[in-house]
């Protein structure tokens, strides 16, 4: 795998916890969350995706790969299909979380899409 690939997998499943503690912050009093906290949750649930990325994203790319099927709607679709998967693997959470998670899931994929092919390639010495 490439390197940006790489960091594509890396980076695209922090757009799943930023998301939830964005709209979370939102619906909450401005003066709830300390930053620790923040932090806390942030890297708490970045272990949740990054699990579902190597668990199902990776092999999933892969075989995508192998056929020349990596593009912007089998990234999303992808994301989507994840993020519903992860979804429901969480009990007890209202619909709207869900909703949230998968949606979330789907621009995760679409930001691994675009650090996968739209990054430019380290110069080569």
């Amino acid at each position: 795998m490439l390197s940006r690939t790489v960091i594509g997998f890396l980076v695209a499943p922090a757009v799943v916890p930023l998301g939830l503690l964005l709209t979370e912050w939102l619906h909450s009093e401005p003066i709830t969350y300390s930053f620790g906290e923040v932090v806390f949750g942030f890297l708490i649930w970045y272990i949740y995706p990054l699990f579902f990325t190597l668990v199902f994203a990776v092999p999933l790319y892969l075989l995508l790969s192998r056929f020349n099927l990596v593009r912007w709607w089998t990234s999303l679709g992808a994301g989507l299909l994840i993020g519903a998967i992860g979804a429901m693997s969480i009990n007890g959470q209202t619909q709207g979380f869900y909703t949230r998670l998968a949606l979330l899931s789907g621009i995760a994929g679409l930001i691994f899409f675009f650090i996968a092919k739209y990054t430019p390639r380290a110069a080569r010495s």
